[in-house]
């Protein structure tokens, strides 16, 4: 008897999107949120349908479930860093594990421990964490301040290009 590999709750793998896009972020702190602002904006781009996009709040363990069958998962959250407001950054779970940087995503409850439960999954998906160093996550309110909403279309044109080409939606050239 073979043994199904269905996640719990009658998950079942076979018919997981190959792509997630994960915005991870919490919207009533200002930038606090831009993770969910991200996906918000990727919604509007009728992408194809081998992407799934997803808001977690903050993140943790639940990842996990959402990762596992996956090729290819982008996260999306606010890093703090010493770097001005704006600043978009690129990493990758080496570099998150290897050098503290975890420490400074916003949203690590879990993150760095769910980077190492990746490896042992049967398939380890290809993952990249994109972050954005906020100015303002500790004052409420659901608008981003003027820095990062600036900065929404670059962040929206660098997620895109971390899309395999076959991923990429007939309009991909026209918004780089």
């Amino acid at each position: 008897m073979e043994l199904k590999r269905d996640y719990p709750f009658g998950r079942d793998l076979s018919q997981i999107k190959p792509i997630l896009i994960v915005g991870i972020g919490n919207i009533l702190f200002k930038d606090d949120g831009i993770g969910e602002y991200i996906i918000k904006e990727l919604e509007n781009l009728n992408l194809p349908d081998s992407i799934e996009l997803l808001s977690i709040g903050a993140g943790g363990f639940e990842l996990l479930y959402y990762i596992e069958g996956r090729e290819k998962v982008i996260i999306i959250d606010a890093v703090l860093t010493s770097d001005p407001a704006g600043t978009i950054h690129r990493f990758t779970p080496e570099q998150l594990k290897t050098n503290n940087t975890a420490s400074a995503l916003l949203h690590n409850i879990g993150i760095r421990e769910v980077l190492t439960l990746v490896e042992f999954l049967e398939k380890t998906p290809e993952i990249v964490v994109i972050g954005i160093t906020p100015k303002d996550i500790s004052t409420y309110g659901m608008e981003l301040t003027p820095e990062l909403k600036a900065r929404v279309p670059d962040i929206v044109k660098m997620v895109l290009k971390e899309l395999p080409v076959k991923a990429r939606h007939k309009n991909y050239n026209r918004i780089l």
